[in-house]
């Protein structure tokens, strides 16, 4: 299942969104308890698939990659700590177009069984909130996700 989410959604349940950090509401159909059955056994994992931001001042160095952050997914080793990264997108891969399609996805493990809405936050290689994305509201964020469920084969 692909979810398209933009920074600019659900500005009446979160009118703080900015283009570095935001949450979104996800469908009822989605977050409601028939999704998800007890006989079967298995997780949800989410992944990645496209992001594009607004323009960054190409003149900031501040960065070497963009850490995508949910935290809704299980941590995963960044560094010498554990942290809910959907992907880290080096600098050159994002400044040029402002956009990023990755052929192989990678889907990290969700925390929860039951998600009413997803957070993203846009951090840079120093792991702080982007600057010049928490400071943008006009021009926003957009990300395509895909969460698929992974049957237990060991049950």
């Amino acid at each position: 299942m692909y979810i398209y989410i933009n920074s600019l959604q659900s500005l009446d349940i979160n009118n703080n969104n900015t283009a570095g950090k935001f949450t979104v509401q996800l469908p009822k159909t989605f977050s409601s308890k028939s999704n998800t059955t007890s006989a079967t056994r298995g997780r949800w994992f989410l992944g990645l698939v496209e992001i594009t931001i607004p323009p960054i001042d190409s003149s900031s160095q501040k960065w070497d990659l963009l850490y995508i952050m949910c935290p809704h997914v299980e941590g995963v080793a960044v560094g010498n700590s554990y942290k809910p990264l959907l992907r880290a997108i080096p600098k050159g891969e994002i400044r040029r177009h402002n956009y990023a399609r990755f052929d192989s996805v990678l889907h990290v493990p969700l925390r929860v069984a039951d998600l009413a809405s997803i957070s993203i936050e846009v951090r840079n290689s120093t792991g702080e909130l982007s600057p010049e994305l928490v400071r943008e509201t006009k021009q926003s964020t957009s990300c395509i996700l895909e969460l698929i469920w992974k049957g237990d084969i060991n049950h």
